[in-house]
């Protein structure tokens, strides 16, 4: 088996700690390590090797962090744009044996305990051995509208849900048979191709014309030079929300992408860092606050329920749960 890492995203609602120079997974954000090498620490123990699909220019950077862990026999392909995750899971399976059982994960999700998350991943095995694209959902705590649903009984998929409304999201919650979609799949890399064909023939059609003007950089590196002909789409428009090869397995371990300040604060909060404490901070009667600080002291008073980032990018003030917009000003 083995582990693809997609590392395409620039996780800009968490700027400024994510920036475009060094994107949210490769942040050191909650631990020594960043989410990119977590990511691959979690997965090696699996998988018998380990691609990793990212921006040329992030290139040094990815090398960089996987050196730093001791990860020496990875390959590599380079996109020169990113194009959502179709094109980039449809290019790397190209250069796969059909046969070849593949682990997809983002690169920038927190997971534990690994037990739990071993767990999951053995279960699906069996699901992709036998020829079926394997979805992990995990129970939604709430009505998030930011995520992805999956429906499912057990572990037969019946519908993709995109981003909800809230009025939608929250009748997921009541149903009881909808999960939070982990964006981490497990399939038969020919399968997945034979389902992209079929549903997807135009984008199917543009990353094999891109596939065959691939140029090798290295040994174990290939560079794809014309992404900005493949249409943008994503892996679950493009497959999932068609393929009647699906099986869903649910994510027991505790999961988040950690998309927003919002959902970091709740997974400081699991760990007992109500007020975050990375940098100089002096608070007086200032409660669920969000606080990373590189350099400067920051000194609350009479505050609750605010957001301050500040790094050498620049400086962010948002009340908790609005964070998000932050992607609409950038």
């Amino acid at each position: 088996m083995i582990h693809m890492v997609l590392c395409g995203g620039h996780g800009s609602r968490l700027w400024p700690l994510s920036t475009r120079a060094c994107p949210k997974p490769f942040c050191r954000i909650v631990d020594d390590l960043s989410m990119f090498q977590q990511t691959i620490v979690r997965n090696r123990m699996l998988c018998e090797n380990t691609l990793i699909v990212a921006n040329d220019k992030h290139s040094r950077l990815v090398r960089g962090q996987l050196e730093e862990i001791g990860c020496k026999t990875a390959r590599f392909i380079w996109e020169s744009s990113a194009r959502n995750t179709a094109p980039a899971i449809a290019l790397a399976c190209l250069s796969l044996s059909p046969e070849e059982l593949v682990l997809v994960t983002p690169s920038d999700h927190t997971l534990e305990p690994k037990i739990l998350y071993r767990k999951s991943i053995l279960e699906a095995r069996k699901h992709a051995e036998l020829n079926y694209i394997v979805t992990f959902g995990c129970h939604p705590l709430e009505p998030h509208e930011g995520y992805g649903y999956i429906q499912a009984e057990r572990s037969d998929v019946i519908s993709f849900l995109e981003k909800p409304s809230s009025t939608q999201a929250k009748q997921c919650l009541k149903e009881g048979n909808w999960y939070w979609n982990t964006g981490i799949y497990l399939f038969k890399a020919g399968v997945l191709l034979q389902e992209l064909q079929r549903y997807a023939p135009d984008l199917w059609e543009a990353c094999l014309t891109v596939y065959e003007e691939r140029r090798c950089l290295a040994e174990k590196q290939v560079f794809f030079s014309k992404m900005e002909h493949i249409p943008e789409m994503s892996i679950d428009r493009a497959v999932m929300e068609h393929s009647e090869r699906l099986k869903m397995v649910e994510m027991k371990a505790d999961w988040s992408d950690l998309g927003s300040f919002e959902a970091l604060a709740a997974h400081l909060y699991r760990h007992n860092e109500i007020n975050t404490d990375h940098g100089c901070q002096v608070r007086m009667n200032a409660d669920n606050n969000v606080v990373i600080t590189s350099k400067k002291k920051v000194v609350l008073i009479d505050v609750e329920n605010i957001i301050v980032i500040e790094t050498d990018e620049g400086l962010l003030i948002s009340k908790r749960g609005s964070s998000h917009k932050i992607k609409d000003i950038l």
